[in-house]
């Protein structure tokens, strides 16, 4: 029986079991980004951080020089972040960003590795301004996520963390060759996923439209709804802070995200994490 089935089945324990026979038996293979994200939402609807953080450190610990350990231990970071435990988020990115940045086939994967940490400063220099963090020097913390923003920049300029860097960012790191106007529609996958405090919803119209941004949990109950409908046409950039439309943050678990214009709509999974 196939590990999906064992999943449908309710059999999550033996799913996990051959998710890790097949990342371990091909540690190297870009299947592990698939699988890897499968035994997360497996752990999830178990409501089982803990045998998730056991699961996925036995993973890296097993192949650190391997994709299958390091894809493991980035999935790790957005746990501890979302737990505040900054100095292992920080300490566990840094190993990841060493990884990614030591190869060239890894473009992608090296830029998105290197926006997550600047994240994490981020949300360190606002648990400062909250007195939530033991960490002081807010503007410190915030210069130092903007020098991650500035490496992708510099670094990985055609990545699409670059262009998302300068979608949020449009003043201090303006587009030289003007605003780019997609070809067509598209509707990009979340960053992070999963994710604890915050996920990227990005998406391109090629024409001033209206759009709604959607999101509903696993029984399709509306659970929250960007409060915009009217954009004009290029890249967009959107955050969900996992909250539903009263502003209470919503329980751990898979939510569907939702675009729809009167000439596209499409929808993605997206895995809250507590």
């Amino acid at each position: 029986m196939s590990a999906y089935q064992l999943e449908m089945d309710s059999s999550y324990v033996e799913a996990i079991e051959i998710l890790n026979n097949i990342v371990t038996s091909a540690p190297d293979d870009p299947v592990a980004y698939p699988v890897i994200s499968t035994i997360v939402r497996i752990y999830n609807k178990l409501d089982d951080v803990d045998g998730l953080i056991e699961n996925l450190n036995n993973l890296y610990s097993s192949y650190p020089d391997k994709l299958v350990g390091i894809v493991a231990h980035d999935f790790s970071v957005t746990i501890y972040a979302g737990e505040r435990d900054f100095d292992e988020a920080l300490a566990r990115s840094e190993e990841v960003v060493d990884f990614y940045t030591s190869y060239e086939n890894y473009y992608e994967e090296a830029a998105w590795a290197i926006f997550e940490q600047g994240l994490i400063y981020d949300d360190i220099s606002s648990a400062a301004d909250t007195g939530l963090s033991k960490f002081s020097g807010s503007s410190a913390l915030k210069a130092m996520a903007m020098k991650n923003f500035s490496r992708i920049i510099s670094d990985y300029p055609e990545s699409e963390a670059a262009k998302l860097v300068r979608e949020l960012n449009k003043d201090t790191f303006p587009n030289i060759e003007g605003v780019e106007i997609p070809e067509k529609f598209a509707f990009y996958q979340a960053y992070p996923n999963p994710f604890n405090a915050t996920t990227t919803i990005r998406f391109n119209l090629p024409e001033p439209s209206k759009a709604d941004i959607i999101i509903y949990d696993i029984l399709g109950r509306e659970v929250w709804h960007y409060n915009q409908s009217d954009f004009n046409s290029g890249k967009h950039s959107i955050i969900w802070k996992g909250t539903n439309k009263n502003g209470l943050p919503v329980s751990s678990g898979v939510y569907i995200i939702q675009i729809a214009t009167p000439k596209f709509s499409k929808t993605q999974k997206v895995i809250f994490l507590k």
